[in-house]
């Protein structure tokens, strides 16, 4: 973890360099630099900065061709660029943009609109960043119940349960299309018996759905098993030998299994 934000500055032209470099230490920001192109780029991939000033016209390699092999290696796609020039033009704003760039900042650079393009990005950035890591979080805990479910069949369940859901369901419509034709033609006994059908049908599709509900009672369960699991974890480093031990992690193991077990026993599966 960094004491403060880093910043990779790629330019040729030593004077520009300095002066950058200044006003990014006057923000406290720490700074690497590179004059060359493809030394820059390494520098990307070694010290992963939180921000890349890169000069419009580099000498050994197209600036736009540069930013586009960063945002396209898995590496470095993250890392966002602010290009920099003495180029004051539509085409080269949209060029930066098109090749993944956060921002154009018009040389000599002003202190103030530095400082506010910097926060904006690196803000934005570390929002993002947060967003990311929950959702991947989200998705691994969501990969974690689906396995747990995939391994006691609860999925495989739920599937056939809401068929019969469906089949039952179109069963009691078609009975109550016969209740009514035979009503209509004062068919007393055949009217009886498909409400009786009926009725049969949608006692079924009642249970049914009262399983399905305790289903979901027992995701949220088994979630909330997940969760407390991951705090232990976190919580019990005092016992760590303990838990290393091969008996205390099968008893673990165990516990965890029954655990399930006991949540699935309320479906009778």
């Amino acid at each position: 973890m960094r004491d403060k934000p880093l910043t990779l500055i790629i330019d040729h032209n030593n004077e520009d360099r300095a002066i950058l470099k200044n006003l990014l230490l006057e923000l406290s920001y720490d700074t690497i630099e590179a004059a060359q192109t493809m030394q820059g780029i390494d520098l990307a991939h070694s010290h992963k900065p939180d921000l890349i000033f890169l000069e419009v016209q580099q000498n050994d390699l197209d600036s736009f061709q540069t930013a586009s092999l960063l945002q396209s290696d898995p590496a470095t796609y993250m890392l966002p660029i602010i290009f920099i020039s003495e180029l004051n033009n539509r085409f080269s704003i949209l060029k930066a943009i098109q090749s993944g760039g956060s921002d154009y900042l018009y040389k000599p650079l002003k202190a103030e609109t530095l400082q506010q393009s910097v926060q904006r990005i690196v803000t934005w950035h570390k929002l993002y960043h947060k967003s990311l890591q929950a959702s991947q979080a989200h998705t691994k805990k969501l990969t974690a119940i689906h396995d747990i479910l995939t391994q006691f069949k609860v999925l495989h369940t739920v599937k056939e349960m809401k068929q019969s859901l469906e089949k039952h369901s179109m069963h009691s419509l078609d009975n109550l299309h016969k209740v009514r034709t035979h009503i209509e033609e004062y068919e007393e006994d055949a009217a009886l018996n498909a409400i009786a059908e009926t009725e049969i049908s949608l006692q079924f599709t009642d249970r049914v759905s009262q399983q399905l509900n305790e289903f979901a009672k027992i995701v949220t369960e088994i979630q909330i098993l997940i969760d407390d699991k991951e705090a232990l974890i976190q919580q019990n480093e005092r016992d760590a030998l303990r838990r290393s031990s091969t008996d205390s992690v099968l008893h673990d193991k165990q516990q965890n299994h029954e655990n399930i077990d006991n949540l699935l026993k309320k479906l009778d599966l």
